[in-house]
């Protein structure tokens, strides 16, 4: 198991010293790659990039490759944390060379930094490539990772970027699936209540149902902490040393930002109610929600619901 076999692919891939011992960084491999990569793609996909490479074709080459790259960057984040000591009898000792200087506390944060921006960089590219020729790898889109955002009701990067900006990334987009979940279950549902099913590939009602639950979804991602906001874009926080997380919103901003988007949503819903209503003669199934002394909660048969 491990996607580079190679010292010669390590070092044509990624930025290491040609003199490496190969076996400190590969030996990484293994858990890097079950927790980033087979998570992503499936076990079916990942055994043939690992063990048939030979017989892949020229486009499963290139998204191997993709792939390699993270792969060799995360193990070198690991590599890099851990070879900075060693255990033996005497407790935890700092490595020491006689031959070239240590890198200091700041170029080694720079450095992993960097190393994270590399491997979620292959990482979207792989993804991307895959995304442009799906009948190409039938064995992702058959998967149970591919299978399980195919089923939310915004399944595409560009479906979400369209009324978001999160720079097109697909990492980006895969850490906001457990949000749009669960934006489904809280806002969708409850108001489509036993409709849901049926409404919610109607491509009427998607059209409006989409931007609803990708401002949901932004107004979520805000309350994690596991996203950074610049300006308008919407990026996966990655760094693991805390003092360099981006804080761009006081607290203030915060709720407001959480505010704004939540009632952008809101807007999306009531516009769907307005159609729906319009059009009742085609969703005999929705059941108008019933207004509560003109507030923004609604009552229907999926229990009570802000609107």
């Amino acid at each position: 198991m491990g996607l580079i076999k190679t010292k010669e692919t390590l070092t044509s891939l990624l930025p290491v010293d040609g003199n490496i011992d190969e076996k400190l960084i590969l030996r990484f491999l293994d858990s890097v790659e079950m927790n980033k990569i087979v998570s992503l793609i499936g076990f079916e996909f990942y055994n043939k990039l690992d063990q048939q490479q030979e017989e892949l074709s020229d486009k499963e080459k290139q998204v191997l490759k993709f792939f390699q790259t993270a792969s060799g960057f995360f193990a070198m984040i690991k590599a890099a944390k851990f070879l900075r000591t060693k255990m033996s009898n005497s407790g935890l000792n700092s490595t020491k060379t006689t031959n070239t200087e240590k890198a200091t506390w700041y170029e080694f944060i720079d450095t992993v930094n960097a190393y994270y921006e590399g491997a979620y960089e292959a990482l979207d590219n792989a993804f991307k490539f895959m995304e442009t020729t799906l009948s190409d790898f039938g064995l992702w889109t058959n998967s149970t990772a591919y299978k399980d955002y195919q089923n939310l009701i915004v399944n595409k990067v560009s479906v979400f970027q369209k009324f978001y900006n999160i720079n097109e990334s697909w990492m980006t987009f895969n850490a906001l699936k457990p949000l749009m979940r669960e934006v489904e279950e809280e806002y969708i549902k409850s108001f489509l209540g036993d409709c849901f099913d049926e409404l919610k590939s109607k491509s009427e009602i998607k059209k409006i149902l989409i931007p609803a639950i990708v401002n949901y979804t932004v107004a979520k991602s805000a309350t994690t902490g596991t996203f950074s906001f610049e300006g308008n874009l919407l990026k996966l926080q990655w760094s693991e040393f805390p003092h360099q997380k981006s804080i761009v919103m006081d607290e203030t901003q915060r709720r407001n930002f959480i505010e704004n988007r939540e009632n952008a949503g809101l807007e999306y819903l009531r516009k769907l109610k307005k159609y729906l209503i319009k059009e009742k003669e085609n969703y005999p199934c929705f059941k108008i929600p019933e207004s509560n002394n003109n507030s923004k909660i609604i009552t229907n048969d999926a229990g009570m619901f802000l609107f």
